[in-house]
């Protein structure tokens, strides 16, 4: 049984990415016949005429080619991660199929046009979904379009639920439990599923089944699968993405295979590539920025414009980091006084109203404009655009084993520590979202992290 919601979100889902497809073919089109006209040599012929009917056939494409890729799914597209990579490839496999079919037929497309819708339908419907999701996140903090669950498990199971509670934009309501008990909830053993999913009115069951003998889950399971209720199993793999995860079989048994925690070859060389040519770009664009806030900075205090300090990169690699200085000259020797340090997970937590940081460096810190320097070590392949936090010598020094695997990849400039929340997330928090992101890497993750970091750095959130 789905919720009401769900068929409201997809026919919104579908109306405005048709309308969002149309108006980027359309545009495109104008530009084809407009100021673009001469350029496209091998379809100089084209009429509007056609050009009108290739963009009839190309919304319906485009809308197939979206629900082709499970992108009119609520469930699977709360995710912006997994739904900017999917839209992404059905972005591009739309337009592959719109023009076998006018081949089939021999009508030749304008190469042009195919181009300039490309580049404007993906991120149109992408920012129309990013409205959705907004719109969907405001209607769930308010109770409304919540999937009524019941939680199955022990322990584990009320650290989900407790969560759940805590973040209604989950969109979750725990109705029910089995297994544990938590104040204010029906609850029932494990074999009472079938009683408390009907009686508590829940549309899906969540296993949490981290800490559950197998021949439990499997009795939970053999009973969930005859409820009019969606079932979710939670193996309790941290840190990792679904789109880093495939079902295998092994033996008579589905396992789920993980990619490994490190990049290949072409996977480093795409990296690499990307950081150098947009840190050079971001160098020569922004030069004339440098020196005004170098200029500013020892204007405003005496002491060099660079901050230099040692930080740990990729492999424990010791660099050199580069900042503008934000604080009074020589206070980096007290920073045991201002600073408070998280012995569970090795990151150093700033302190809002540190008195060392001057004026200049306040609106440098809000805007990480002090950060800019730290292009110079993306370039020089210290570190990347997009990576783990960057850690100090002294944090590296008590981190667990556990979080060693920041070190896999070089440390970035932001990432999606930055664009979750920056100071204000608790230090696990921070280390399970470097994690994450070394687990869970691909190229498209590093766009769509620097596209969200412009937003995060303008909302000024958390920082300081």
């Amino acid at each position: 049984m789905k919720p009401a919601w769900h068929s409201w979100w997809r026919t919104a889902a579908i109306a405005l990415d048709g309308a969002s497809v149309a108006l980027a073919l359309a545009g495109a089109g104008l530009l084809r016949l407009g100021p673009l006209q001469n350029l496209d040599y091998a379809s100089s012929e084209l009429g509007a005429g056609i050009l009108v009917g290739h963009i009839a056939l190309g919304i319906p494409l485009w809308i197939g080619s979206l629900a082709a890729f499970s992108l009119y799914s609520p469930v699977r597209n709360l995710n912006a991660v997994e739904q900017a990579r999917r839209l992404v490839a059905a972005g591009l496999a739309a337009p592959i199929a719109l023009v076998s079919i006018s081949f089939a037929f021999r009508q030749e497309p304008s190469r042009l046009w195919i181009a300039l819708s490309t580049l404007l339908v993906i991120p149109m419907v992408a920012l129309e979904r990013r409205a959705l999701s907004w719109f969907v996140s405001r209607q769930r903090t308010r109770g409304k379009w919540q999937t009524p669950v019941v939680v199955v498990g022990r322990r584990e199971a009320k650290a989900l639920l407790e969560d759940l509670v805590m973040n209604p934009v989950r969109g979750m309501q725990p109705v029910a439990t089995c297994g544990f008990v938590w104040d204010g909830l029906p609850e029932g053993n494990l074999n009472e599923l079938d009683h408390v999913v009907r009686s508590s009115g829940g549309t899906t069951v969540v296993i949490v089944a981290t800490d559950m003998e197998r021949d439990e889950v499997n009795h939970v399971v053999a009973v969930a699968d005859q409820l009019p209720a969606q079932v979710l199993i939670l193996p309790g793999l941290d840190y990792t993405l679904a789109h880093n995860l495939a079902i295998v079989p092994v033996g008579d048994e589905p396992g789920l295979s993980l990619e490994p925690a490190s990049l290949r070859n072409y996977q480093r060389l795409m990296k690499r590539t990307m950081d150098i040519v947009l840190s050079a770009t971001a160098l020569l664009v922004t030069f004339p920025v440098l020196l005004a806030i170098g200029l500013l900075v020892r204007l405003n205090s005496p002491g060099p414009a660079i901050f230099r300090q040692p930080r740990l990169g990729q492999g424990g690699k010791i660099f050199t980091v580069w900042k503008f200085r934000t604080m009074v000259d020589g206070s980096d020797e007290d920073a045991e006084l201002h600073v408070e340090r998280d012995d569970g997970w090795g990151f150093t937590v700033k302190a809002p109203d540190d008195p060392r940081v001057t004026s200049v460096g306040k609106w440098l810190r809000r805007m990480s404009l002090d950060e800019l320097p730290q292009f110079v070590n993306v370039f020089r392949g210290d570190m990347s655009l997009v990576g783990p936090r960057p850690v100090t010598l002294r944090e590296g020094s008590f981190s667990e084993s556990v979080l060693s695997g920041r070190f896999l990849m070089p440390p970035g400039i932001t990432g999606l520590w930055q664009v979750s929340g920056r100071h204000t997330l608790a230090a696990e928090d921070r280390a399970r979202l470097d994690l994450t992101y070394v687990r869970n890497w691909s190229l498209l993750l590093d766009i769509y992290i620097i596209l969200r970091t412009i937003p995060a750095i303008l909302a000024k959130h958390g920082a300081y």
